[in-house]
């Protein structure tokens, strides 16, 4: 079966995907950043300026570098190549609201 944005096909041969239609190509991080801005047109001053300043949690960061390093050696299973994956898609995403909010500041000029 394959999904894409809640169409459901059980034809594994059928590409859904973004880059099957007449639509110029772009890459992941340029539509996300496409996606996330009408959420970006929700911040204030005070909430862009939280966002940018958002640390991940020790614990989880050191979790992360273990990955990291496991990764660059060449040592991941593969749950931890679906965990690893999944903080790497999150902080892409994180670091593109942060662009946003750190973009409002300085058209605000609150940084």
């Amino acid at each position: 079966m394959v999904r894409y944005r809640g169409i459901v096909c059980h034809d594994q041969n059928v590409d859904l995907s973004i880059t099957n239609r007449n639509i110029p190509f772009m890459s992941t991080a340029a539509y996300l950043d496409r996606m996330l801005d009408p959420v970006s047109q929700c911040f204030t001053p005070e909430v862009a300026d939280r966002l940018v300043h958002v640390q991940i949690d020790p614990t989880l960061q050191m979790r992360i570098d273990e990955l990291a390093d496991k990764c660059t050696e060449g040592e991941l299973l593969d749950e931890e190549r679906s965990e690893y994956e999944a903080y790497v898609r999150t902080g892409n995403l994180i670091a593109i609201l942060q662009a946003k909010a750190r973009k409002l500041l300085r058209n605000s000029g609150e940084q």
